[in-house]
C-alpha cells in the first residue's frame, strides 16, 4: 500500500512538473510573438477594450499576460472607466467568450501608462493654456510699404522624411496591390520619431523590427509578428515580410510617394496616408 501511495505521489509531482514548464515554455513563446503597440485603454464593470493608435481598430483585451499588472495601475489612478494611453508588446488573439468571434489583444508587457495623454497628443507636446485674457492695446504700427517695394522671400519646402507617417503599400515587385475585406487591415509601415522602432501590419498580421536610417540607406532588423491566419492576405504579407527584410535604400517620389529600394532597384511603392 505504502509502494502504491509513493507511485501515486511521484505521478503527480512529476506531471505537476511537467504542466508548469510547459506553461513556462507557453509564457516564453507568447512573448516573443509580442509586437510593440499603443492605444487608447478603457476598464469598466469586469470588461476592457482597447482602441489602436495605429489602426484606430477596436479590440476586446484579454485577461491573460501582464493584465493584472495593468489593472492595478488603472484602478491605482481611479480612472473609473476613462480611457488612458498605453504603450506595450502584445500580440492578437480572438475572443470567444459570448459565443461570438471578437478580435481580441494579450498585453504581454505594459511598457507605460499615461492618463493625460492620447494617440494625437504625445506627453511632451506642451498643453495650450486655455485661460481667457483680455488682450492688450495694440500699439499703432508704422505704415507698411508699398506692394512696389515690398520684396516677399518665397518659403523654404520642407524636405521630405520617412519618419512619423504611416506609409501605405500600393506596389510590391510591378503588381498593384489590392485589398479585399478578407484583409485585417491595409499593409502599411510606420518609423517611430521617438525610437528606432518601426511597426506596420501585413494585412493580417502585425509586426514590428528596428530600423536604422544613414542618409539615403534604411534596413530592417529583428522581426517579430503576431501568428494570425488570413488565406488572401498572406499571399501578400510573407513576400512583403520578405522584402522587408533585405531592401536597403529608399526614394521619395512627389509629395506622398515612397520606394524602398534593394540596391537601386525599386521594389515596393508606398504612399502617406496621414502624419502620426
Amino acid at each position: 500500500m505504502k509502494t502504491i501511495l509513493l507511485f501515486l505521489s511521484l505521478a503527480v509531482l512529476f506531471f505537476g512538473c511537467q504542466k508548469a514548464r510547459e506553461a513556462r515554455e507557453l509564457k516564453k513563446q507568447h512573448q516573443a510573438e509580442a509586437v510593440p503597440m499603443s492605444g487608447m485603454l478603457r476598464y469598466m464593470a469586469d470588461a476592457a477594450s482597447l482602441v489602436d493608435c495605429a489602426t484606430n481598430e477596436q479590440y476586446v483585451v484579454k485577461f491573460k499576460g501582464d493584465w493584472l499588472e495593468v489593472e492595478r495601475a488603472y484602478v491605482s489612478m481611479r480612472l473609473d472607466g476613462a480611457p488612458t494611453y498605453v504603450e506595450f508588446r502584445g500580440r492578437m488573439e480572438n475572443d470567444t467568450t459570448d459565443g461570438r468571434v471578437h478580435a481580441g489583444v494579450v498585453i504581454e508587457e505594459i511598457l507605460t501608462m499615461r492618463p493625460d495623454t492620447s494617440c494625437l497628443k504625445k506627453p511632451e507636446e506642451a498643453v495650450p493654456d486655455t485661460t481667457t485674457e483680455v488682450p492688450a492695446p495694440v500699439a499703432e504700427r508704422p505704415a507698411l510699404p508699398t506692394d512696389s517695394a515690398m520684396q516677399v522671400k518665397p518659403q523654404k519646402r520642407a524636405e521630405p522624411t520617412l519618419i512619423n507617417k504611416r506609409w501605405k503599400l500600393v506596389q510590391m515587385n510591378g503588381e498593384s496591390i489590392t485589398v479585399t475585406d478578407e484583409f485585417r487591415s491595409e499593409p502599411y509601415i510606420t518609423l517611430a520619431a521617438r525610437s528606432d522602432k518601426m511597426t506596420g501590419s501585413g494585412g493580417c498580421n502585425r509586426f514590428g523590427c528596428k530600423y536604422t536610417i544613414e542618409g539615403e540607406r534604411v534596413s530592417f532588423s529583428g522581426f517579430a509578428s503576431t501568428k494570425m491566419m488570413c488565406t488572401e492576405a498572406m499571399k501578400i504579407e510573407e513576400p512583403f515580410l520578405q522584402e522587408l527584410a533585405v531592401v536597403n535604400g529608399y526614394k521619395f517620389e512627389g509629395d506622398n510617394g515612397m520606394w524602398l529600394t534593394r540596391d537601386g532597384k525599386r521594389v515596393m511603392k508606398f504612399e502617406a496616408v496621414n502624419s502620426r
